[in-house]
């Protein structure tokens, strides 16, 4: 639970500020630079839940990130090769 709850935090904690934009100017020229944020989450070595909870914890970290897709907060997801790894 206490991870569960730490990566929610730091979830909120990264969207909050990846979305920040900055502006420079030089000379006539504004230049305005957007700040992302790449995260790579690993599984951990042990994994307490049985099937059911699993399927549930993985039905909400779908739902949310479809949600931050829908919002343009996310460009892409993976896993990507390895099983996630």
């Amino acid at each position: 639970m206490k991870t569960t709850l730490l990566l929610l935090f730091v979830l909120i904690a990264t969207s909050l500020s990846a979305q920040r934009e900055f502006e420079m100017t030089e000379g006539d020229t504004t230049y305005v630079m957007k700040r992302y944020v790449f995260m790579h989450l690993m599984a951990g070595p042990e994994r307490s839940q049985d099937s059911i909870e699993a399927a549930q914890l993985q039905e909400k970290h779908l739902a949310h990130l479809n949600h931050l897709a829908e919002s343009g907060k996310l460009a892409m997801a993976g896993p990507f090769q390895d099983g996630g790894n």
